[in-house]
């Protein structure tokens, strides 16, 4: 994952991470971007990139700027590199950098004790570790239709503890994972749809208002 992930003070009784996809142009840490968001320091400003934060926690019953709600969570971003916006370099990174992307991602996982992953990128979603054994994905959970009438889709992906090899991965999960993905929080997201399937897991409730 990208270098200095969020830990909120109340992250660890959770055990969940909110996993973004990249970050978009220079910072030192994804702590950074959210200390700095939560601040005063970009007095009143509601840049797009902020408003991406804010659809998170209002997704789980908050207002935007929500001490509380990024008190209770991990954040993390899964590619470890700035990317643009509109361009391909995330793509060509997670092409190139697979393996190494989800060993820091499973091994932050165990270094936390993380029960689950709420991830808001269908892209990252698909470039996680394969499954194995008797782990298995629900594919296609519509939780609501867009304007134009197209499916809104969640999914959500059960891992275990195992030793058993997977591709892409070299790191063993030490608990078993649970992964639910909804579509990423840009324009044209539906707080609503995603709040409602979020209620819907009980995983969830600890960090839903």
């Amino acid at each position: 994952m990208y270098p200095g992930a969020w830990i909120g003070k109340k992250a660890n009784e959770n055990g969940i991470l909110i996993l973004g996809e990249s970050h978009y142009g220079e910072t030192e840490t994804t702590r950074g971007v959210i200390e700095f968001y939560l601040s005063e320091n970009h007095k009143g400003s509601r840049d797009e990139w902020m408003r991406f934060f804010d659809r998170i926690s209002k997704s789980f019953g908050y207002y935007e700027m929500s001490e509380e709600f990024w008190d209770k969570v991990f954040y993390g971003n899964y590619i470890e590199m700035p990317c643009g916006v509109g361009d391909n370099k995330a793509d060509e990174a997670i092409s190139e950098n697979r393996r190494d992307y989800n060993n820091s991602l499973f091994s932050f996982v165990n270094e936390n004790d993380i029960n689950c992953i709420v991830c808001f990128s269908q892209k990252v979603y698909y470039a996680m570790p394969d499954l194995v054994g008797d782990e298995f994905c629900e594919e296609d959970i519509e939780i609501g239709k867009s304007s134009g009438g197209r499916r809104n889709i969640a999914r959500i992906c059960y891992y275990l503890a195992t030793d058993e090899k997977r591709k892409h991965c070299e790191v063993s999960l030490e608990k078993p994972l649970t992964v639910y993905q909804v579509k990423h929080p840009s324009r044209g997201f539906d707080i609503g749809q995603a709040k409602e399937f979020f209620y819907k897991n009980k995983e969830l409730m600890s960090i839903c208002k």
